[in-house]
């Protein structure tokens, strides 16, 4: 509670106000662990809430995560859409080596920096992110993990070994214990920031303990729904789960381990992607992709440009965390 307490402190949100926020989710991720781009941000069609946070709904606001231990390599928070930002800034924060203290020269997995990543060095020159090819971008990973002698954990062509060169390349922010990454989801008129996509990078080395904590611009759709059936004298006609003490549980709000697979469909030029433009790797026959993802998120199967499949993560039944998706002859 206090930590929560001091989250509401930094945000501004004066007195702290148990309704707008979630419970903290601690996570773990183990060596090669990653999760893929997403918004915390809720685009849910659960008739029992209002989600527009535009208009007169409640959404998630803001996102703190706090990171419980240091990391040899990997494991950054990077944000693809924050690019630009991250260019027009790139000299300036080059030269600040915020890892220096607690990271002397070749303790850092190779950063130069806790905020941005190294880029590859050609000739002793720095390169920016926007004058490398994805070519050198994909040379450049190889030749890092395989330096790592870690290559093989990271096969060809998989959404994990594009998310490292990905991660080396955008902005990102390094792992460090007891300090922190804000982030808005919200513009301040209330429509949702696409700017705050985000992923979790793939460790490299070591192990990342994190904490979670989603702050939301009202009284998030649990305490919504509890009020909603006290006015209608313990009635409600919400589909959602309830805990031990009586607060509905969204079931929408619940991760889910999503895993694809073709046994079926023979075609080399298959791939599979996150709301329809994130290529999250092949899936030709006899392959299978597993990702961490959220109910609603959306994926499409191509083949060159051609869709030949569509999946929506549903609301995740009673006991179930994963949902599989085959890809079937048509």
């Amino acid at each position: 509670m206090k930590l929560k307490r001091r989250c509401f402190e930094l945000l501004g949100i004066t007195p702290y106000e148990e309704t707008w926020a979630d419970g903290l989710q601690i996570l773990r991720y183990n060596q090669t662990t990653a999760y893929i781009n997403h918004l915390d941000y809720i685009e849910s069609d659960h008739p029992d809430h209002d989600w527009d946070s535009a208009g007169t709904g409640t959404n998630r606001f803001a996102t703190i995560v706090l990171y419980l231990s240091d990391v040899i390599d990997g494991g950054e928070t990077f944000f693809p859409h924050a690019s630009e930002w991250f260019e027009r800034n790139h000299d300036e924060y080059l030269q600040k080596d915020t890892c220096s203290e607690k990271y002397p020269e070749g303790k850092d997995g190779g950063q130069s920096s806790c905020m941005y990543p190294s880029l590859t060095p050609t000739n002793g020159k720095i390169i920016k992110p926007s004058e490398m090819t994805n070519n050198e971008v994909e040379q450049s990973t190889t030749e890092y993990l395989t330096s790592k002698n870690i290559s093989h954990l990271f096969p060809e062509k998989s959404w994990q070994r594009r998310m490292v060169g990905h991660c080396r390349t955008k902005m990102s922010v390094k792992p460090l214990r007891a300090e922190a990454v804000l982030f808005y989801s919200q513009h301040p008129d209330g429509r949702v920031d696409l700017a705050s996509l985000h992923g979790g990078c793939p460790v490299l080395e070591g192990t990342k303990w994190a904490a979670n904590l989603w702050v939301w611009n009202g009284p998030r759709m649990p305490y919504l729904l509890q009020e909603r059936r006290r006015k209608n004298g313990g009635k409600s006609n919400d589909k959602s789960s309830s805990s031990t003490d009586g607060a509905p549980t969204p079931q929408n709000e619940l991760s889910v381990l999503a895993i694809f697979e073709n046994n079926e469909v023979e075609d080399e030029n298959l791939h599979l992607y996150w709301q329809g433009t994130d290529d999250m790797g092949s899936l030709n026959i006899g392959e299978s992709i597993h990702l961490n993802s959220f109910v609603g998120h959306q994926f499409v199967v191509k083949s060159n440009s051609k869709i030949v499949s569509e999946f929506v993560v549903r609301q995740k039944s009673i006991g179930g965390s994963t949902q599989r998706f085959y890809l079937k002859k048509k």
